[in-house]
């Protein structure tokens, strides 16, 4: 009959914790380090070199961006850029542009799964994959990513011009359902159209009294604007009135040196509509 070896295992209960409590603080020490390491590399400066920065008022080719911290902190020639932040991680941006502070008003929510795809291999993408990211939801999980993916904190509703004078039937559709997204609203160039079918169901109390109680509205006109009754100042004007009286917070911009488009193509309106918007949150 064989001796059982464990009585060749004296291990006391004592050095059984000490033991677990070194190994457990070799890992914690292990983990600190790759955390901090990962911070570092987290902290480091980017740098796109030789692409082409747009922005509202100048498009610059061949040029340096450099990222620190979460924020551009230079735009300039290749070298000059490279050399001010010498530990950068760099990226060639050769046939490519960067926008900054570009949104992309228009998106199918669905699609954040295939977040990175589009912007690395175009759309359609020309990665040619065997199995599309989207084809692994199903039909629930589809409806599942649109409806997480859009809420009234992270959405801003956006029209221009007779696109802008949907904006008012839209928004009081929206109010009426259990879960309201269009809280904020910029109507650019396009005023309230009393014959429009949704906005007369507005008018006529369809909606109930105040169907803008709770919404935010940035409104621009320019002062060149071709058509003023329907599109202009005169026109914002009688909108601006239409919705405060229907329970809505809205603002005004007139800009006297704008046109029809003068709010897309003169970025301090934006700036202006956004820093409005966001000071509300």
């Amino acid at each position: 009959m064989s001796k059982s070896n464990d009585s060749n295992i004296a291990v006391s209960r004592r050095a059984l914790l000490a033991g677990a409590g070194a190994g457990a603080a070799a890992i914690m020490l292990a983990q600190n380090e790759a955390q901090a390491q990962a911070q570092t590399q987290s902290d480091r400066p980017i740098i796109f070199t030789h692409t082409t920065v747009a922005t509202p008022d100048l498009t610059q080719d061949d040029v340096a961006l450099a990222v620190v911290g979460g924020t551009i902190a230079a735009i300039g020639p290749n070298d000059a850029v490279m050399r001010q932040y010498p530990n950068a991680d760099i990226y060639d941006g050769r046939g490519k542009a960067i926008l900054p502070g570009l949104v992309n008003c228009h998106a199918h929510l669905r699609d954040t799964v295939a977040r990175g795809f589009n912007e690395d291999f175009g759309f359609p993408n020309s990665a040619k994959l065997a199995v599309r990211p989207e084809s692994l939801l199903q039909g629930d999980e589809k409806y599942l990513m649109a409806t997480v993916g859009a809420r009234a904190d992270n959405s801003l509703l956006h029209g221009f011009s007779r696109g802008a004078a949907n904006l008012y039937g839209i928004v009081a559709l929206d109010a009426g359902t259990p879960r309201p997204l269009f809280r904020q609203v910029i109507a650019n160039a396009g005023g309230m159209s009393p014959d429009f079918p949704m906005n007369r169901d507005v008018e006529h109390g369809h909606f109930g009294r105040t169907p803008y109680a709770g919404t935010r509205w940035w409104l621009y006109c320019g002062a060149g604007d071709h058509n003023p009754e329907r599109d202009g100042c005169p026109a914002m004007r009688r909108s601006q009135a239409w919705l405060k009286e229907k329970g809505a917070t809205a603002e005004l911009a007139e800009d006297p040196g704008g046109d029809h488009g003068g709010f897309h193509r003169r970025g301090q309106n934006v700036e202006r509509a956004l820093d409005w918007l966001l000071g509300g949150r």
